[in-house]
């Protein structure tokens, strides 16, 4: 999803949260919507698992909703319209190309076990030494929107493995409670990062991954640096696509978003208060998947009809599952897409080549990493993408993958 605090599309802003029917529980400042409780009823698919430990395992998915009427998504829904999606980018699962669950904790008991969604590509001539690349997507998106990148990738690098993950709490990953903070107080990001690093860090111990090239776009972007800040050792490669959390925010910035326009009141209030598109897209029920279309017919106006038809029932199906890394929107990010805590200084201790790549219009500004690059001690590269936005990876997939090749070949 666009995080650009200036688009006037309604359902990419943040929106009021949702309230269950199930579940009309008050919440002060302090809490937010993740803590949401929910009925059940019960829809089951069978899934094969890898625990930490490396155990396989066969169970049944359970589908946690009220009313179906009130919210037409299930597991079995959003399991089919990823893999739309998927076979769009020419990725047909089998031997070659495994989607499965990757869980977190040890023991064969997984109803409850949070998990990684995880696409594992396997190129033709991958081998015991092959490199090993990890794609890692942006808020509110999910594995299957680089689904014009992987197997072009693939093609161009036939030696590699490639692993495309949702975050925990995003995409078709587990959605445990996210990490309560208070607003009306010094934000605290270390328990929101640690969401996501340490199940990082768990789910790269499950793939038995040592050494490899991570690739993040924008919030994806900023975690994947913050991971390689932390794990220098397993980061060989660090590529940032249009990443946000970048600059510091100045004194004479104060309401003003990181594209230096005036941030609305209203917006700032709603953004702290941790209300979130997909809220929105909960809050009017029966209504969510025209909303998620509307948002994919106008943001990527360019793509052939059935494209946008499965991406739009994609898009709606992972941001209509239960609440939980979308909260992240204000844990890490200050009203106008300010990072909390900025990787500008944080990056001249990073240890690994580092290239960033931008659209040539993106709404990120490519003269945040010039400036962040000055105080690097690696090599650093920054690469304009033409005819592309902050989605650059799908503007101009085929120079973005052209481009990206090139990068990870030389």
């Amino acid at each position: 999803m666009d995080l650009n605090p200036d688009t006037t599309d309604a359902s990419a802003l943040p929106q009021p949260e949702a309230v269950s029917p199930a579940a009309l529980i008050p919440e002060d400042a302090s809490d937010h919507s993740a803590q949401v409780i929910t009925a059940t009823t019960t829809t089951t698919t069978t899934t094969t698992t890898t625990t930490v430990d490396g155990t396989k395992t066969t169970t049944t998915a359970t589908w946690r909703s009220i009313f179906n009427w009130y919210w037409p998504t299930s597991l079995d829904l959003s399991s089919q319209s990823e893999r739309d999606v998927l076979e769009l980018g020419g990725i047909t699962l089998g031997p070659k190309a495994e989607l499965k669950k990757v869980y977190l904790s040890h023991g064969s008991d997984t109803a409850e076990q949070p998990f990684i969604n995880t696409l594992v590509l396997h190129g033709p001539q991958a081998g015991k030494d092959e490199d090993k690349i990890v794609f890692c997507h942006g808020f509110g998106a999910g594995l299957a929107f680089y689904y014009k990148n992987l197997m072009p990738l693939m093609a161009a690098l036939p030696h590699t493995t490639i692993y495309a993950m949702d975050w925990l709490g995003m995409g078709r990953s587990g959605r445990p409670p996210f990490p309560k903070f208070q607003l009306n107080g010094p934000p605290e990001t270390a328990p929101a990062i640690d969401f996501f690093l340490d199940s990082f860090e768990k789910w790269r111990l499950a793939q038995n991954l040592d050494r490899f090239v991570l690739i993040g776009h924008s919030m994806g972007g900023y975690l994947a640096a913050l991971y390689a800040l932390r794990h220098p050792e397993r980061v060989k490669r660090l590529i940032l696509a249009s990443p946000v959390g970048l600059p510091e925010q100045l004194a004479e910035q104060e309401n003003k978003a990181v594209t230096g326009h005036q941030m609305p009141v209203w917006l700032a209030r709603l953004w702290n208060a941790n209300y979130t598109p997909q809220g929105l897209m909960r809050a009017v029920g029966p209504l969510g998947p025209r909303f998620a279309r509307g948002y994919i017919d106008r943001r990527f106006a360019y793509l052939p009809l059935s494209e946008r038809e499965a991406l739009g029932r994609y898009f709606y199906h992972i941001s209509a599952d239960i609440g939980s890394g979308e909260y992240a929107l204000a844990a890490l990010l200050a009203p106008g897409a300010w990072a909390r805590e900025p990787l500008h200084r944080k990056l001249a201790q990073i240890k690994t080549p580092t290239t960033f790549f931008y659209g040539d219009h993106d709404w990120m500004d490519k003269s945040h990493a010039e400036q962040a690059a000055a105080h690097m001690t690696v090599p650093v590269r920054i690469i304009s993408v033409p005819n592309a936005g902050h989605h650059l990876n799908m503007d101009n997939s085929e120079e973005f993958n052209r481009l990206l090749a090139h990068e990870l070949t030389n």
